[in-house]
């Protein structure tokens, strides 16, 4: 009878996502000191778990998680949205950290080596993931480096292991995981005669992407061809990333510039690129997709995600052009670079009157919608 109740609860754990394994890992710990850091791999439903806990704190490098967080978390005051900024929370150590590994394996290193330093002594550190993620190399390397002791176990495609501080370990013996000095930014080119500043934890961070130097060009051409009076004219960056069309605005002489993502080190760069270039008027927001925006604009441009955390997720396009729709003033007009097999000519109907292609060079594909 035990063994048959062991099993059905083993099977029960195979079929769970990381993020629940880690929140049920969490609830056993029965702690009320405990800290989730949330990126990109987190839904918003997954957030629901958070209501099982008294008094967690919350950090989210991601806008709308930390917005769908202060709607589950009673004390909003611990909730806090940055670029994993683990060093400004009040509280000094955790009894429980609880932490699914990112995408980027340098913000995996940041997060790991600034969150090991908050554990306290007797406290644990939940780490989950999936064997492609890297799970089992950085729970070896935590053990090795960090002063942590603990393995990973195996729960169906998922890992999540406990790992604890060695009792005769010095933090200052430690010997920190490589994360590319991941919180500093740092100049990795030049476009429209302008450093670009950028840092890892953004997709493509260390290069300008095809698609958005594509889009650049056909803004200038399109300009020149509608003999737009963009001086007079204010315009969007929606999903602006460290900021490379937010510039080709500012090159291209718009009155008033609007940047927006919900990538907290997107808006660290973003912020950081305009005013190197020395734009007048320009604001950087925090938004799920343009959700905070109060004003409309004249023109808007827009290189949609395609990558969501570890998974391809073509909805984000739809909700990007649906955003765009929202944002333009009567009359205006929306550019969107976007990977030529992704069939958004489907949904810009739903929502303009207007959906032509200016450019399709087998790979990227730019659209006018108006």
């Amino acid at each position: 009878m035990k063994f048959n109740l062991f099993m059905q609860k083993l099977n029960m754990a195979n079929s769970l996502d990381v993020l629940t394994l880690l929140f049920n890992a969490a609830a056993e710990v029965q702690s009320a000191n405990c800290l989730f850091l949330l990126d990109e791999n987190t839904s918003t439903n997954q957030l629901d778990h958070l209501s099982r806990f008294d008094a967690p704190y919350v950090i989210s490098n991601r806008f709308d998680i930390y917005q769908h967080a202060l709607t589950v978390v009673k004390d909003s005051n611990r909730v806090y949205f940055s670029d994993f900024d683990v060093q400004a929370l009040p509280e000094h150590f955790f009894d429980c950290i609880v932490y699914r590994v990112s995408k980027e394996k340098a913000l995996t290193h940041w997060c790991l080596n600034t969150i090991s330093e908050r554990l306290s002594p007797s406290g644990k550190l939940l780490v989950g993931g999936k064997k492609e993620d890297g799970l089992k190399s950085y729970v070896k390397n935590c053990n090795k480096q960090l002063g942590l002791r603990g393995k990973e176990k195996k729960y169906g495609n998922n890992y999540l292991a406990h790992l604890r501080p060695c009792a005769d370990f010095s933090r200052e013996e430690s010997n920190k995981l490589d994360d590319k000095n991941y919180k500093d930014l740092r100049t990795i080119g030049e476009a429209f005669g302008s450093a670009l500043q950028s840092k890892p934890g953004l997709f493509g961070w260390d290069k300008i992407d095809e698609g958005s130097a594509l889009l650049a060009h056909c803004l200038k051409h399109y300009l020149q061809q509608e003999n737009c009076q963009s001086a007079e004219m204010s315009a969007l960056d929606l999903g602006c990333g460290y900021g490379y069309l937010a510039l080709a605005l500012h090159d291209a002489n718009f009155k008033r510039i609007i940047a927006t993502d919900n990538n907290a080190a997107a808006l660290l760069c973003c912020q950081l690129n305009l005013s190197l270039a020395g734009s007048a008027d320009f604001e950087v927001i925090a938004s799920d997709c343009g959700d905070k925006l109060q004003e409309r604009v004249d023109f808007i441009l827009c290189n949609p995600p395609f990558h969501s955390g570890f998974d391809n997720d073509t909805a984000l396009t739809s909700k990007f052009v649906e955003a765009a729709s929202m944002r333009l003033k009567p009359g205006g007009s929306a550019l969107f670079v976007v990977n030529a097999f992704i069939p958004i000519e489907k949904v810009a109907k739903r929502y303009f009157k207007r959906c032509e292609a200016l450019h399709n060079n087998k790979r990227f594909k730019v659209l006018l919608l108006q």
